[in-house]
């Protein structure tokens, strides 16, 4: 779609531009032309381009724009394959003067960054610190942060180091009417004081708060379609912990939840965080501690933080009489070292989504673990081990599960629409599994749910 502007109209908004911004305005032939194309095989001439110099710089172009009823378009390297930097917009360029790195905190592993740096600049500037931004898109050294954002990059390394989306911690952001606000991890209760503030940032909250609900009762009714009548709801932080908790109670008897911090996450553990947990586990909805456990395959957080946090999970977990729902890849053998000396103290202990080898689950079963299943085993690449060892498992011990939103089993038919798992997808699991074990589906169902039940406490549903 193309804007017409009239001369008078574009003369009328570069001086009301001019007058606001420090940094450059541009509504020249030639700048325009220079815009018009990206790394795409598009080309489309802007409205015109805005170099800001600070935060105020794009709050006065968004604002102007709202007024002339013109959009926007932020750009940084140009680097987008599909044409995302071009268009008939206000394109403001970051990459000129906000491409600097605000803040380092080596210890707790962020830094603070304008969205015009490029990730190469960025990363080298890291370097001295011991730290990385981790994504690494082929443009990286030309792509900026923001570029990174819009587009969610991954990059070579992305399997083990994730997206982008999985190294932001928040954002600090201009919304579409020059307000400005910044966006991080919010709890239940957080959530719903965001949402009852004023503004166009309240109204976002309120907005996703519909949704998560409208979206969370479509996907309880598809699993109760399916044949799924209790649910346990993982906490992976301290922040999704009580979002989980919250959850659960949507739904009592249906919904259940758990209370720890993911290997992942490790690196959030605080001298605090252990009485959070317990303070959550006290209440009926919360069935046991974790997930906790070890993942030296991506290792987002510093091993020592993760053997540090799996300790005093078990510590809780024992003191509690609860039990631990457990996480391993490549770590087995501290992993097991860690486990075993709290064994004896623990009620029960699940190693979930196991994806392991023979050994690691004959030493498992040694322990006396319970052992996860899930949509790993429909998976023609890397499941057929599973399939081949996992039979092992005696019956009183096997659950299965779906680890979703994750793990879509990539053998449904037809294909589901999107990557996201749901719960509804826990009979497709079962039948893989009752195949493997040469069990008829609802003798498998009966046995693993009443381990599961068992497992967790979990009352029979009315």
């Amino acid at each position: 779609m193309t804007t017409q502007l009239t001369d008078s109209d574009v003369r009328t908004l570069v001086e009301d531009l001019k007058r606001r911004v420090s940094g450059e305005v541009r509504f020249d032939k030639m700048t325009r032309v220079l815009y018009s194309t990206d790394a795409s095989i598009y080309q489309m001439e802007p409205i015109g381009v805005v170099i800001p110099q600070t935060a105020d710089d794009v709050i006065a172009v968004v604002e102007e724009a709202g007024r002339h009823g013109l959009p926007v378009l932020p750009r940084g390297g140009g680097t987008s394959l599909a044409g995302q930097t071009v268009g008939s917009a206000i394109v403001i360029d970051f990459s000129k003067y906000m491409r600097h790195v605000v803040e380092v905190n080596a210890e707790e592993g962020w830094v603070r960054t304008q969205p015009g740096i490029v990730l190469d600049e960025l990363n080298a500037h890291l370097r001295s610190h011991g730290v990385m931004f981790a994504p690494d898109p082929s443009t990286s050294n030309r792509g900026n942060v923001g570029g990174a954002l819009g587009n969610n990059s991954c990059g070579a390394h992305s399997i083990m180091w994730g997206k982008t989306v999985d190294n932001v911690i928040d954002l600090d952001v201009v919304l579409s009417n020059g307000d400005r606000a910044r966006f991080g991890p919010l709890d239940g209760a957080g959530l719903e004081s965001a949402a009852g503030g004023e503004g166009l940032e309240a109204d976002i909250y309120r907005r996703l708060i519909d949704i998560g609900e409208a979206n969370r009762e479509e996907v309880l009714a598809r699993a109760r379609d399916a044949g799924v009548a209790q649910i346990v709801v993982t906490g992976a932080s301290e922040v999704e912990s009580v979002t989980a908790l919250g959850v659960a109670r949507t739904a009592p008897g249906t919904l259940f939840s758990t209370a720890g911090v993911h290997p992942h996450h490790a690196r959030e553990w605080r001298e605090t965080s252990a009485a959070a947990l317990e303070r959550l586990a006290t209440e009926p909805e919360v069935v046991a501690i974790g997930e906790t456990g070890l993942d030296f395959n991506r290792d987002f957080s510093p091993r020592a933080d993760q053997e540090r946090a799996l300790e005093a999970h078990l510590e809780l977990a024992a003191g509690l009489g609860m039990p631990v729902f457990l996480h391993e890849r490549d770590a087995h053998e501290r992993f097991l070292a860690i486990v075993s000396r709290w064994r004896a103290q623990l009620p029960h202990a699940v190693i979930h989504c196991f994806t392991g080898d023979d050994a690691a689950l004959d030493a498992y079963l040694d322990l006396d673990l319970h052992v996860g299943v899930t949509g790993w085993i429909c998976d023609e690449r890397r499941g057929q081990h599973l399939r081949e060892i996992v039979a092992r498992v005696p019956l009183d011990r096997l659950m299965i599960e779906t680890d979703a939103p994750y793990l879509l089993p990539r053998d449904l038919v037809p294909k589901p629409k999107t990557r996201r798992n749901e719960p509804m997808h826990l009979p497709h699991i079962l039948r893989a599994v009752a195949a493997v074990f040469g069990l008829e589906p609802d003798r498998l169902a009966r046995s693993t749910t009443e381990t599961a039940r068992r497992f967790f406490g979990l009352p029979s549903p009315a």
